[in-house]
């Protein structure tokens, strides 16, 4: 038992591992099960230089796909 509480507090205190965009574009259907066309939809108007682990990338996808679609008036 003292065995497992040692593993988990030795996994969370890693430092979490951080991808490029064309890092997680390329494993994007391994990852999220979507093309990678769905990372840039997440990513839109964010820094493209930046790096993100994989639970900010998931997240960001999850909220892009959950994003209510709204009509603009006019068009």
């Amino acid at each position: 038992m003292a065995d497992a509480k040692t593993t988990t507090a030795t996994q969370s205190a890693a430092p979490a591992v951080k991808y490029t965009l064309g890092e997680l574009k390329e494993a994007s259907h391994d990852l999220f099960g979507y093309g990678p066309e769905v990372i840039d939809g997440a990513f839109y108007g964010k820094d493209g230089d930046a790096s993100y682990t994989v639970k900010e990338a998931r997240d960001a996808v999850e909220a892009f796909l959950n994003k209510p679609v709204t009509a603009k008036e006019g068009k």
